[in-house]
């Protein structure tokens, strides 16, 4: 709605009201209100929120018990009257609200529909999923969550194609592929399946999603205003220009405000933990971003450390379950040197690592949780730029 006031630029004293006609500042006034209504207000709400049940298979997962969960479901809705005034809700380009015919198509009617703000929609779901599945007295299974996620994760794939073909772009070729909806569809679910799962596993230490997130969603925001929504340095690039990328800048720098004033209270020794609501609306968050870039590679060098940490952390309950459908499970979790190197060697293979990678450090290491989330900042930091300069440039 702010950049509605830039209209009004034309009447005589109100000129400075063109500077809401501009992107970058509506990016800095979503970060920055996102942020100061979230600092302010989140104290006052979490005393709403269920409480955490405990980790008891975590290192010192005892900690967590008893504090407010599910603080994502604040954030968010603190974020959602910010957006309303930041993100435009008409897309940057327009298409006919009827076919050549004159009928009424669903798909002419999603043309007027911002993907941005359906994005939005399919984020907030993914939240609300998460939150009731932190308020469940018991938790959900994961294949209740699993087959939620895909849906979600399709409707959002349809939501950022809006049923058109898709013009997409990879590491170590020039070229661009036009990709037939459906299949962009099935692309756009997978990133986003990936990221929400990833998210999920990667909270378990205080701050550390929060800090991740947060260096993540600063890239994404830069990479979109600065590189694909620029019509001349993509075109340097040779990357796809969208001409909406400004608009998903808006949208990720939101909820990196939002984030950062959730992180004041969650890092270490936290009052407020995000819950799944949190972490599944993020991942979601992250992974629409990604694919508006244009490049579903782009989520290795956005989110490396989060991805690492979190796949291990699936690869090894996906092989646990295999042993255990075929009658080798492990009937009591090694807690000695004896016990683990009496174990078969495919026992052995599951156990030599805990996961998530984070449990590692902390149990095996002997790292601390600040230890845990400022080195695995510094680790994604270093891997970003690089990975992002090959993605870039060596095609």
């Amino acid at each position: 709605m702010l950049y509605l006031l830039k209209n009004l630029s034309n009447i005589s004293g109100l000129g400075p009201l063109r500077m809401f006609g501009s992107h970058l500042v509506l990016i800095c006034i979503g970060a920055a209100l996102a942020l100061l209504l979230t600092y302010f207000l989140l104290p006052k709400l979490w005393n709403r929120l269920p409480r955490d049940r405990g980790k008891g298979l975590t290192p010192d997962g005892k900690q967590s018990e008893g504090k407010p969960t599910g603080a994502g479901i604040i954030f968010f809705l603190l974020s959602l009257p910010v957006l309303i005034l930041a993100l435009p809700i008409l897309p940057a380009t327009h298409q006919a609200f009827f076919a050549e015919n004159g009928e009424f198509t669903w798909r002419g009617f999603s043309m007027l529909l911002s993907s941005e703000w359906l994005c939005v929609g399919c984020i907030y779901l993914a939240m609300l999923c998460g939150y009731f599945d932190d308020k469940a007295t018991k938790p959900w299974g994961r294949g209740k969550k699993l087959v939620l996620d895909i849906a979600v994760s399709i409707l959002a794939g349809l939501a950022l194609c809006k049923f058109q073909n898709m013009a997409l772009w990879i590491p170590f070729t020039k070229v661009t592929f036009d990709v037939h909806w459906l299949t962009y569809t099935i692309i756009a679910a997978t990133v986003i399946v990936i990221s929400l799962n990833a998210t999920n596993c990667s909270d378990g230490i205080d701050g550390l999603l929060g800090t991740q997130t947060i260096v993540s969603l600063l890239i994404l925001t830069v990479f979109l205003y600065g590189v694909v929504g620029h019509e001349t340095v993509s075109a340097y690039l040779l990357v796809p220009h969208n001409p909406n990328g400004a608009y998903w800048a808006i949208l990720t720098s939101t909820f990196t405000g939002a984030t950062l004033a959730y992180l004041w209270y969650n890092a270490a020794p936290s009052a407020v933990l995000m819950g799944d609501a949190g972490s599944r609306g993020l991942g979601m968050l992250m992974g629409v971003a990604i694919m508006a870039t244009g490049n579903p590679f782009i989520i290795f060098a956005i989110m490396p450390v989060v991805l690492f940490d979190g796949i291990c952390g699936l690869l090894k309950i996906i092989y646990l379950k295999g042993l255990k459908k075929i009658g080798k499970g492990v009937k009591k979790v090694p807690t000695t040197q004896e016990e683990f190197k009496a174990l078969p060697w495919y026992h052995a293979l599951a156990f030599i690592f805990r996961c998530p990678v984070h449990d590692h450090f902390r149990k095996e290491k002997g790292w601390s949780i600040v230890q845990v989330v400022i080195r695995f900042m510094i680790i994604q930091i270093i891997l970003m730029p690089m990975l992002l300069l090959l993605i870039l440039k060596v095609r």
